[in-house]
């Protein structure tokens, strides 16, 4: 209705020739972009997802966040069905695996390449686009794939990432880098100087491989933290925690084509899976009896123990 009426500045994002579409207006909200807004309304929507699943609560919200997720128009979008048969027990686990990377391998297939008839490409528009910077990764007789610019941006990223591989270019430096790479043909000249458009690759080319070895060992141990909070879930906290884990899966699929560093808010998911190591009182007792070589420890004293009054009695 905004777009109908004029008024896209503020919840709406309109893309001008947009591959396969046209001009598409995709709804964004206060997010401040698509894929924002269906990151923000994630963990809500897995935990109403739970509550209908295991409680039978009627999903109102997924009534009304159902549409909103779809007039984003955003390929991010396939993430919740990933995440959903990663965790879910509808089907065999093999055929569920099965599923979730057919969806995987189609959501990075579709944020990489553009698939056109080769009629529609040849002279196309996407050879000066923004989308794209015009290199052809293949040419058939009936269709053509077009490179996307996320893979001149992660392109662009490795190369400046083994030019200063220990600690980097530096923070919120890489679209100033492009504009200093285009001269060098680094990067093509027609496309904006965009953000890196991957977490992974941001942080490489920011803070070095020092900076990705920080990031990867934060998220085995947000990761760590999450297999303990599942593990040792009271009912109270059942559905958050379930919801926190397909937050988590979802926005790892999804970092890899959107860039963290700029849009800071997924963080906050990470402090809320760590900070709820101290909301569950019996959790870390919990897991270190979990080691199996202090189960054997504490099993040991207590045959002890109990054998001490057995030992007197015969004394006696």
């Amino acid at each position: 209705m905004l777009a109908w009426t004029g008024t896209t500045e503020a919840l709406v994002w309109v893309y001008e020739d947009y591959p396969y579409f046209g001009t598409v207006y995709r709804a964004m909200g206060l997010a401040g972009g698509c894929t924002p807004l269906i990151l923000l309304l994630l963990p809500p929507l897995f935990k109403q997802w739970w509550n209908w699943r295991e409680e039978g609560t009627f999903p109102w919200f997924l009534l009304y966040v159902t549409p909103v997720l779809l007039l984003t128009s955003s390929k991010e979008v396939l993430v919740i069905p990933i995440a959903l048969l990663l965790m879910g027990k509808c089907f065999l686990r093999p055929i569920r695996y099965g599923l979730a990377g057919v969806l995987l391998i189609a959501y990075n297939f579709s944020s990489h390449y553009i698939v056109q008839p080769s009629q529609r490409i040849r002279g196309s528009v996407y050879k000066r686009a923004e989308y794209s910077p015009g290199v052809v990764a293949y040419r058939g007789e009936s269709f053509q794939l077009f490179e996307t610019t996320y893979i001149a941006l992660k392109r662009t990223a490795v190369y400046l990432a083994n030019q200063h591989p220990l600690v980097g270019i530096g923070a919120d430096q890489f679209q100033q880098t492009l504009k200093d790479a285009r001269p060098m043909h680094l990067y093509p000249t027609h496309l904006p100087t965009y953000n890196p458009h991957s977490t992974w690759f941001g942080v490489l080319v920011g803070a070095g491989y020092l900076g990705l070895i920080a990031l990867t060992g934060l998220v085995v141990i947000t990761g760590r933290q999450l297999r303990a909070n599942l593990r040792w879930r009271t009912a109270r906290t059942r559905s958050y925690d379930w919801s926190m884990m397909a937050s988590s899966l979802s926005i790892l699929v999804v970092s890899v084509n959107y860039d963290m560093l700029h849009f800071n808010f997924p963080w906050t998911l990470f402090a809320l899976i760590l900070g709820q190591k101290g909301e569950n009182g019996s959790v870390s007792a919990a897991q270190s009896l979990s080691d199996s070589r202090l189960r054997r420890r504490y099993a040991l004293c207590a045959r002890t123990v109990a054998a001490r009054p057995c030992s007197r009695r015969r004394s006696s």
